[in-house]
């Protein structure tokens, strides 16, 4: 697993990889209705994505919703790599970007089961668990710099 490479997508392709890995975890894997894992914000985003031995098999985007506030958003791995630190390497890439940026506070919506990977990296739970696409979701929070 010495072959990960987590980055900003700079490319058409890059961010296509992502939108891929995506649809594969959240559409066919979660079984999400597609209308509502592709949406408008996908055209405003930061997009992360992650190879290995150059398959894309991670993503993650970034969405600014204030000032030096941003929110993480869609972050999916393939689900035959998980537990091999492929979310790990995209989340540090995005938070240093987003410490590069200027980003103050970061916030999220963990799917619950997921919550534990986002603790230890610093985030916090916020109020109560809450349903999205019938799944239990946890908001999260970390401050940074």
């Amino acid at each position: 697993m010495n072959n990960i490479v987590a980055k900003k997508a700079q490319s058409e392709k890059e961010i296509n990889d992502a939108l891929s890995v995506r649809y594969q975890v959240f559409v066919v894997e979660q079984k999400i209705n597609k209308d509502l894992q592709h949406d408008s914000w996908d055209e405003i985003c930061d997009h992360f994505v992650a190879y290995l031995d150059n398959r894309a098999v991670g993503a993650g985007r970034i969405r600014y919703i204030a000032p030096k506030i941003a929110k993480i958003e869609r972050m999916a791995v393939l689900s035959d790599l998980r537990g091999k630190n492929i979310g790990g390497e995209i989340l540090k890439s995005m938070i240093g970007y987003m410490e590069d940026n200027n980003v103050n506070e970061v916030v999220l919506n963990s799917q619950y089961h997921a919550k534990g990977f986002y603790e230890k990296f610093g985030f916090k739970i916020e109020g109560e668990i809450f349903q999205e696409t019938n799944i239990d979701h946890a908001r999260m929070k970390k401050k940074l710099k």
